[in-house]
Formats: structure tokens, sequence, C-alpha cells
């Protein structure tokens, strides 16, 4: 499974990068739904932090902002369900965090 979530990550992170938005969202949701399905083979919850991201990036990207938003929350509460008891605050220093803050929120003020 490690070599096909790799595999995917880097198929979407290159169609991003080439502004194939919407193929690179086609990967990231893959990739999501194998850390997703894993969790219930392995009866564990497993950080899906990445996907969520990269999905938040691609929907931005296709000028759906709704979802890009969507998709940023839920990586931030990823990272804060990842996070130590004592360090919660190094969510709020993570990639979906300035993604809200610095982005979203700004953007809300003009």
């Amino acid at each position: 499974m490690l070599d096909e979530v790799r595999r995917l990550e880097i198929n979407g992170l290159i169609a991003l990068h080439g502004e194939r938005f919407s193929e690179a969202k086609e990967f990231f949701e893959k990739e999501y739904h194998l850390f997703f399905d894993a969790q219930t083979v392995e009866d564990r919850p497993i950080h899906k932090g990445a996907p969520l991201h990269n999905l938040g990036l691609a929907f931005f990207y296709l000028g759906e902002v709704d979802k890009s938003v969507l998709h940023f929350l839920l990586a931030y509460v990823e990272d804060t369900l990842n996070a130590a008891y004592d360090q919660e605050d190094e969510a709020d220093r993570s990639p979906a965090a300035v993604m809200l803050r610095d982005v979203f929120l700004n953007a809300s003020r003009f």
C-alpha cells in the first residue's frame, strides 16, 4: 500500500504543479481513500492530513472555494488529533492552518 500511496501523491503533485487540477484532485482522492480504508483494516486512526491538504489546493485552483476550505479544515482537524497533549499549538503552525489563516481569513477581511 505504501508504494501506491507514494505513487498517487507524486503523480498528484506533478499534476498540481502542471496545472492539471482535476487530474490532481483524482489522485489525491484515491490517496485519501487508501488511508481511510486502511484505518478499518488496521483498526486504528491513520493521519490523512497530506491528501486532505492537497485536495484543498486542487479545489482552490478549480475555483471550488467551499470544498477547498472544507478540505483544509479537515486537514487541520487531522493535525490537531495527531498533536501531543502538551503540543496542540503545533497544529496551528501546520500547512493547513497557515492556508486557513493566511489565505482564507485574510481574504474574508477584504
